[in-house]
């Protein structure tokens, strides 16, 4: 099992849609390893995205580049645990989807690795996402309209 971050992405058969890239890996996880994974989407045009498949589907999925693994796989995992460096990436990674630096200081306190779980960061980061939009001039999907919820990652955590 593995938890990443994933960007959406433009569907290529319905310009006007977008998709969770893990989506991209379907096949293997559902059919070829009778795995499943779910998501919630979160701010910055991601999703939080759990997976369960064999080794090697896990191990080709952290190939890709878009996708940014949490270095923990248990929702209940301490991040007392964790690196320095690697509080400071979820840190970075938090701050990358937009949250104010005060917003994740005030959620989580001035060092994530005291007395924070993985569910906890992963409950901060789906506070809130912003409503997707097509833009007619720009020919695009936006994301600026108003804040929405986001499904809870221990629904996430249930699904998988």
């Amino acid at each position: 099992m593995a938890w990443y971050l994933c960007p959406y992405a433009i569907d290529p058969d319905e310009p006007r849609a977008r998709y969770c890239t893990m989506n991209d890996y379907t096949h293997l996880v559902f059919i070829q390893d009778g795995g499943r994974w779910a998501e919630t989407e979160v701010l910055g045009n991601m999703a939080v995205v759990k997976v369960a498949a064999t080794p090697g589907t896990i191990a080709i999925i952290d190939a890709d580049p878009r996708f940014r693994k949490l270095p923990l796989n248990n929702i209940d995992d301490r991040l007392s645990t964790l690196s320095a460096q690697q509080a400071n990436t979820i840190h970075g990674w938090l701050l990358a989807l937009g949250y104010a630096d005060a917003e994740i200081t005030n959620a989580l306190g001035n060092n994530i690795r005291t007395g924070n779980t993985l569910a906890d960061v992963l409950r901060f980061a789906a506070t809130r996402r912003l409503k997707p939009r097509w833009d007619d001039a720009s020919q695009q999907i936006v994301l600026d309209g108003p804040a929405q919820a986001c499904k809870s990652p221990d629904a996430v955590n249930g699904e998988v």
